[in-house]
């Protein structure tokens, strides 16, 4: 196992040690409002009693732990279209379908980044690579490799700990967006 791997395991556990905690305590406030709504309403069934009760918000709770853990360190595809959209000030087209994609979690300074590969059909490159070359938000920068045909970065007045990158690449179908904060 690698070193990243490790360190994607030990944030795993530690943000699920967080969030169960947080959702064990709201699940007990839960459980008290649900104890005195049954005894209000004099409800008497064997699903509502409290030992019943108690298990079915401990394993909710587990649940949504697990899940909240897991997409804090590996995001789910509607980050990465939300990381596209704040660097472009454009919609995702709807033919866009991501092939690889990184993040990092954020430290306690909330430093991050995200790097995502995006394959479009070639007429929804060619409509965004003009929407974007059109954008006076959007420096147009010399590009890094040979495969890329552009590259536009944004800045943000105010925010140079931030680095927005889109590069276009020759093969006209693929995206690459990166997110930088530092």
């Amino acid at each position: 196992m690698d070193t990243e791997t490790k360190i994607n395991i030990v944030i795993i556990l530690i943000v699920f040690l967080i969030i169960f905690f947080i959702c064990f305590w709201v699940c007990l406030l839960i459980f008290q409002l649900l104890k005195f709504l049954r005894n209000k309403l004099k409800l008497e069934n064997k699903y509502l009693s409290n030992k019943s009760l108690k298990y079915y918000l401990l394993i909710c709770s587990f649940i949504f732990s697990i899940y909240q853990s897991y997409t804090a360190v590996y995001p789910n595809d509607s980050f990465y279209y939300k990381e596209f959209e704040y660097v472009t000030n454009q919609k995702i087209p709807n033919s866009a379908k991501i092939i690889n994609k990184k993040s990092s979690y954020p430290d306690f300074h909330g430093d991050y980044f995200s790097k995502s590969e995006i394959k479009l059909s070639e007429q929804d490159f060619n409509m965004l690579l003009e929407k974007l070359q059109n954008d006076k938000t959007l420096i147009e920068t010399k590009p890094y490799k040979k495969n890329e045909l552009r590259v536009f970065e944004r800045k943000i007045k105010g925010e140079s700990d931030r680095f927005l990158f889109i590069h276009f690449l020759n093969d006209n179908k693929t995206i690459l967006v990166n997110v930088d904060f530092t």
